[in-house]
């Protein structure tokens, strides 16, 4: 898999679970092995250095990376392990000479070592394929690591793309109940709804996801659309006042605005929300048509002409 975040592999919750314990073991095991072999060995010692130098920036010890576990990673350790195992099979290869005699069992000793790397190479290749795209990379993650919340959203909405919203939905909604606080599902899973025209649950999830994230400033406009839409439009002005103070400068912001003041027979609120989208970018047919609209719920029919005029 590509990804093991949040609960795809489940923390340690103490210093005697076995993991724990077993990972323990393991470095203790690397620091012995390189105590012995930094005199006798120096190629093995080099090889157990590396492993350790390479792993040290991507372990979270020094500092956290964003990423408790990837494959990736271990890229460039794996060169360690390749010197490691070179140096043990000319270690082997020497003992084997000198207890059977120059040249005797090396032809099958060396056979097998092509098959190995011939299987690895062809496992290589079929891995290759998976990465042909994104959808097919992240639908491979999936059915290696289903808990994984970052494969489950990246896979849903790359099912988006594909037009399958029915999938996509799915798997949003496995990984909010794996994770109930990932904000960015709650609020992709809230536009999905919104493209249905389902505005309640498009309503619960914008709001899941503005609770978890105040300051985002699309979470914001897009609750107060799907609160405009819901006919709950009292409610959305506050959502979208509170992303213009964050941005004034918000396009989306000012033309909801003017959507919800509309929606509450606000003609002149929406006329003056819908002009300051326009004075953000002037000549725009769409914000002049907006203007019009209010004009019109306004009794302005002349400055209505106008405005449609210029559009």
């Amino acid at each position: 898999s590509i990804d093991y975040s949040f609960d795809a592999i489940p923390l340690a919750r103490g210093l005697l679970d076995p993991r724990v314990l077993f990972g323990a073991a393991v470095l203790i095991a690397w620091g012995a092995a390189l105590a012995v072999t930094w005199r006798r060995a120096p190629g093995a010692a080099f090889a157990c250095a590396w492993i350790g130098v390479a792993l040290l920036p991507v372990a979270n010890l020094i500092v956290p990376i964003g990423t408790i576990m990837a494959d990736r990673l271990l890229y460039l350790p794996s060169v360690g392990v390749a010197l490691l195992a070179a140096e043990g099979w000319y270690a082997l290869d020497r003992r084997r000479a000198a207890s059977e005699g120059e040249g005797r069992g090396r032809p099958a000793w060396r056979a097998a070592a092509v098959l190995a790397l011939i299987a690895l190479a062809g496992s290589n290749i079929l891995r290759l394929r998976e990465f042909r795209d994104d959808y097919t990379i992240f639908r491979s993650a999936l059915a290696a690591e289903p808990r994984s919340v970052r494969t489950l959203f990246n896979y849903a909405s790359q099912c988006e793309d594909r037009g399958d919203d029915g999938e996509a939905m799915g798997a949003y909604l496995k990984a909010i109940a794996l994770w109930p606080g990932f904000a960015d599902a709650h609020y992709n899973l809230a536009g999905l709804y919104a493209r249905r025209s389902d505005w309640p649950d498009a309503v619960e999830h914008y709001r899941e996801a503005v609770r978890r994230r105040p300051g985002r400033v699309q979470y914001l406009v897009n609750l107060g659309h799907a609160l405009t839409g819901a006919r709950r439009p009292a409610e959305a002005v506050p959502m979208l006042q509170r992303a213009l103070e964050i941005d004034p400068s918000s396009l989306e912001a000012w033309t909801n605005l003017g959507a919800a003041r509309l929606a509450q027979g606000d003609a002149a609120g929406a006329l003056e929300a819908y002009s300051r989208a326009a004075l953000l970018r002037p000549g725009d047919p769409d914000f002049l048509g907006n203007m019009a609209l209010a004009r019109v719920r306004a009794g302005d029919a002349a400055g209505a002409v106008s405005d449609y005029r210029q559009a």
